[in-house]
């Protein structure tokens, strides 16, 4: 900032003054405890303006990370037969790093998964696209819940940097009237009889980053018409 000190205090002086950059001006003679005050009050504009930029730049980077999100997330809940699906999706700050995806692999077998990065914003946002990638790709190779996360790990570890991500994942299988489902350091399901059991069999396993090897393990429940399982995040 500027301050100009000046002996001319005529109108057309001052506003020459500004028009060429300044940002204030005392005249001649000057008080010491005014001086002070015009310097503290230009230093503290500067810091309002730097901070007013920063939080531009901040509530831009958010709304890229949230058209992001928007992007690898269902655009609509599909429609599968012998299943009922509800979504409830709350984004934290506008943006966060939950995930969630329904496909169906064939007549028999579906899959459900949740996912939650750490962090929010741009970073977390970018992960969970990456983790998308990955996840679409090797639910190609196998739908087996302990197989497809140790394959999902290995590929995620190297791309995490430094955060990480939980995963719930839920193969429900008609055919068989059961689920059978994984956990990366993510609550498991709850299952909610339809006489009013409640099951809920943790087994969180380690989230994906956290070391290359990770073991998962897949476990069995049985289901039947009328139960409603539960899949969450703090955000899904």
């Amino acid at each position: 900032p500027v301050l100009i000190l000046t002996a001319k205090n005529k109108p057309r002086d001052i506003v020459t003054g500004l028009e060429n950059g300044a940002n204030d001006y005392l005249t001649k003679p000057v008080s010491k405890i005014e001086l002070i005050g015009r310097v503290r009050n230009l230093i503290s504009l500067k810091n309002s303006i730097h901070y007013h930029n920063e939080l531009s730049i901040i509530k831009r980077d958010i709304q890229i990370a949230h058209e992001i999100q928007k992007n690898i997330l269902l655009k609509e809940i599909p429609k599968i037969n012998g299943y009922n699906f509800a979504i409830s999706y709350m984004a934290m700050e506008k943006v966060g790093g939950d995930f969630y995806d329904i496909q169906k692999i064939n007549n028999d077998l579906t899959a459900v998964i949740v996912a939650d990065v750490s962090g929010h914003g741009i970073p977390a946002a970018f992960i969970s696209s990456m983790f998308k990638v990955a996840y679409s790709f090797h639910i190609n190779e196998t739908s087996e819940p302990s197989k497809l996360f140790t394959r999902i790990n290995e590929t995620m570890y190297e791309f995490v940097g430094g955060q990480f991500i939980t995963a719930c994942y839920v193969l429900l299988d008609k055919k068989n009237n059961c689920i059978h489902y994984a956990s990366a350091g993510h609550w498991p399901p709850i299952l909610l009889k339809k006489d009013g059991e409640i099951i809920n069999k943790k087994d969180n396993g380690i989230p994906f980053g956290w070391e290359k090897t990770g073991e998962y393990n897949t476990r069995k429940l049985n289901i039947e018409t009328g139960d409603r399982l539960f899949i969450y995040t703090d955000g899904i």
